[in-house]
């Protein structure tokens, strides 16, 4: 025996007892605010099951969202070891550029552009400093290729 819904069982009885010549207008009205308000409770259902939905599409996107905050951390972790390391070699590189070779000898400076008073006075221009070591160290300038790979090959011999 299946059950049936209020609305149903309201309506039935509405109807046998208009048979007997009762005025039940008011169990009409009751019926359709019945219908109304069970239209209105499943509407409800409906934007609380899409609302659900979006509260879990939120917590999918924050982890997402997390996860490639996490990669790009990653990611930029990697650039700045990568820039730190290429920094380095740059400043190793104009160092053997500057102390042994002839770059240094004319104005404006090979590293830092400086074409103004002073320019072999260390007081004046940093860069003149590590030209003053090279000259009371080093007896002859070389090409700027040559002097880096005499480097290399001593880099390359002091690890093996």
């Amino acid at each position: 025996m299946s059950e049936q819904p209020l609305t149903e069982k309201l309506t039935c009885a509405s109807k046998a007892f208009a048979t007997m010549g009762y005025d039940l207008s008011c169990c009409d009205q009751a019926v359709i605010e019945l219908r109304r308000l069970s239209a209105e409770n499943e509407r409800l259902r409906q934007e609380s099951d899409y609302y659900e939905g979006l509260e879990e599409g939120i917590k999918v996107g924050r982890k997402e969202m997390s996860a490639e905050v996490t990669r790009q951390k990653g990611i930029n972790a990697t650039h700045l070891e990568e820039h730190q390391r290429l920094f380095t070699e740059n400043e190793r590189l104009t160092k053997i550029i500057l102390t042994e070779t002839d770059k240094f000898m004319d104005p404006p400076c090979c590293i830092c552009g400086y074409d103004g008073r002073g320019y072999y006075q260390p007081e004046e221009h940093p860069c003149a400093a590590i030209w003053h070591e090279r000259v009371s160290t080093e007896p002859a300038p070389v090409s700027p290729k040559t002097a880096i790979e005499k480097d290399n090959q001593k880099r390359d011999g002091d690890r093996q």
